[in-house]
């Protein structure tokens, strides 16, 4: 008797993504079905592989924080003589300083430290800091006070970054002054940025 006909049935989704399912004859045997299968993982298996480089990327970004910063030449001492008979005493020395700021406008401001006291009665110490050659106004020898507050020596000094700029200091003290005499004070140098 001949065969009448061949029964199909749907078999699940393939698993290599189709949205189709596959038709299998009942009569298909199991290992077909079962290779049909791997073929269809190891498609998907090639297919993430081939997505793999041997170059990645990211993005960089570098930013500028605001920056004032000053740093000064090592420690000053000024000897006092006399220039003439019947004078004070005087002597100079000096110094230097570096700056860098990224602010569009500061200025330098300098103070002898809180707590450190006065110089002895007559004893005075004025300074002068040299304007950076990109701009800003030095405003010429002016006396550093204890208990006096900053005192603006620099103004208007735009963006910049130089170093070895000059401080000149000059002293001042009675003839009588004793020669044994010897006092220090801590001078402080701000830099303020606007």
């Amino acid at each position: 008797m001949g065969r009448v006909g061949t029964s199909f049935a749907y078999g699940p989704l393939c698993p290599c993504g189709s949205n189709e399912s596959l038709i299998l004859p009942h009569d298909i045997p199991a290992m077909r079905y079962f290779l049909l299968l791997t073929a269809c993982v190891t498609l998907l298996a090639s297919s993430a592989v081939a997505q793999v480089t041997d170059d990645a990327t990211h993005i960089v970004t570098i930013n500028a924080q605001p920056i004032v910063a000053i740093a000064v030449g090592g420690d000053v001492v000024i000897l006092l003589a006399a220039t003439t008979p019947g004078s004070n005493l005087e002597g100079t020395n000096t110094s230097t300083y570096d700056v860098t700021s990224n602010m569009p406008d500061n200025k330098v401001s300098g103070f002898i430290s809180d707590g450190a006291g006065a110089y002895s009665s007559g004893v005075q110490l004025f300074v002068t800091l040299a304007a950076p050659g990109t701009g800003g106004a030095s405003q010429g020898e002016l006396e550093l006070l204890a208990g006096a507050g900053a005192v603006d020596l620099v103004t208007g000094i735009p963006a910049v970054q130089e170093s070895g700029l000059g401080i000149s200091y000059r002293a001042t003290a009675p003839g009588t002054t004793s020669p044994t005499f010897s006092e220090a004070r801590e001078i402080t140098y701000t830099i303020t940025g606007n």
